[in-house]
């Protein structure tokens, strides 16, 4: 490896961070979507606006991330949601 390409890394390069997180996050359904829901008191399909409730646990290194995360209703009953997923993180502005 020629002393540039050497130097250029070090500059480059940032300390590794690894570990186990932990998410809880609340959110809505912006688009003109439509979750398909089953309304109990009319006996009809229709659509749901509730927020939605998540929750996520992983492993990350690197800004790549390995997680399993389940999301549901938080007003309504239902199954929700589970997902596992990798994930890659860029930053654009570090610190």
């Amino acid at each position: 490896m020629s002393r540039s390409m050497v130097a250029m890394l070090m500059i480059a390069s940032a300390p590794a961070i690894a570990g186990p997180f932990a998410e809880v996050g609340v959110g809505q359904v912006i688009s003109n979507g439509c979750i398909k829901d089953f309304d109990e008191r009319t006996r009809q399909w229709g659509c749901s606006n509730n927020p939605l409730g998540s929750v996520a646990i992983g492993w990350q290194h690197n800004g790549l991330a390995i997680q399993a995360e389940h999301m549901s209703s938080l007003v309504e009953k239902d199954k929700g949601l589970n997902v596992i997923s990798i994930r890659y993180r860029y930053e654009f502005f570090k610190d």
